[in-house]
């Protein structure tokens, strides 16, 4: 993306929660210090590609896997359909919009994530710092960058965030730690705002600043519970530390769009979030 910075989404996470009625939010701390992911049988669950060669075909162009891959993102896929060629190939066609377009729309156009710790182990992910496009593009021109090349910001670049700044999505009050989930897959727009009102509205943690954050309506990828579909709210439910008991393996990964249709086909043409709630034994 020229004169932006792309924000690089996980490919695959895992968080532990166990339903139950008792609901408190804990994290494997241990697990999390040492970026440990547990794929816990995903891969086996995952409904498997069909076995045979493929061509890509993206806007005309013949690509190769990896390149295809690269060019079709959740945000710019328009069409894939797909067509057996005569000799058992199968070909994808994908008419999908350019790499460079702005996918992340409002005032934030980069962000970086840290993690706040607690005595009793618990964890509060949350915005660290981030850049206003604003400020990418008056940086840019100040450092002599062309439009067409891609800027790096430099560590004094960055702007700082509290841990305590309020986060707002889709028009709900949240735990910021959500985003992380959503963010690369499901996030189009991201926006950081100092009002008073808003202090009026939530307090003094407003003060510190409120992020509001807002889901693509239409292009979201297929989510997958357990192989079961579901909607939005039941993945988002699942990522609010309030509202889970983090005892057992969760797991989810996400799934390009290449990857996603020729799993399931033109209802994951946006992608796929495969999520396990399976609780795993020694």
């Amino acid at each position: 993306m020229a004169g932006k910075i792309v924000l690089a989404f996980l490919l695959s996470v895992g968080v532990s929660y166990c339903f139950g009625q008792a609901v408190a939010g804990r994290i494997d701390s241990t697990a999390i210090r040492r970026e440990a992911v547990a794929d816990d049988g995903i891969s086996e669950a995952l409904s498997a590609a069909p076995k045979a060669e493929y061509t890509y075909v993206v806007n005309g162009q013949e690509l190769s896997e990896n390149e295809a891959d690269i060019r079709v993102r959740p945000w710019n896929v328009r069409s894939i359909r797909s067509h057996e060629e005569a000799d058992g190939r199968i070909m994808l066609r994908i008419r999908a919009g350019g790499i460079r377009r702005e996918y992340l729309k409002g005032n934030v156009c980069g962000i970086r994530w840290d993690s706040k710790w607690f005595d009793d182990g618990g964890v509060q992910r949350y915005i660290s710092s981030y850049i206003l496009h604003s400020d990418y593009d008056s940086i840019r021109r100040a450092e002599g960058y062309p439009k067409d090349k891609v800027f790096v910001p430099e560590e004094r670049h960055w702007r700082r965030l509290p841990p305590d700044a309020v986060y707002i999505l889709n028009g709900r009050r949240i735990d910021g730690g959500i985003l992380i989930y959503l963010e690369g897959t499901l996030l189009q727009k991201v926006d950081l705002q100092y009002r008073r009102r808003d202090v009026r509205r939530y307090g003094p943690q407003a003060e510190n600043g409120v992020i509001r954050a807002r889901t693509f309506r239409t292009r979201r990828p297929l989510i997958l519970i357990d192989g079961e579909r579901a909607r939005l709210k039941q993945w988002l439910a699942m990522c609010n530390m309030e509202t889970i008991n983090m005892q057992t393996p969760v797991n989810y990964r996400a799934l390009s769009p290449i990857d996603a249709y020729k799993r399931y086909g033109r209802r994951a043409k946006y992608g796929l979030l495969y999520i396990s709630t399976q609780c795993m034994t020694e």
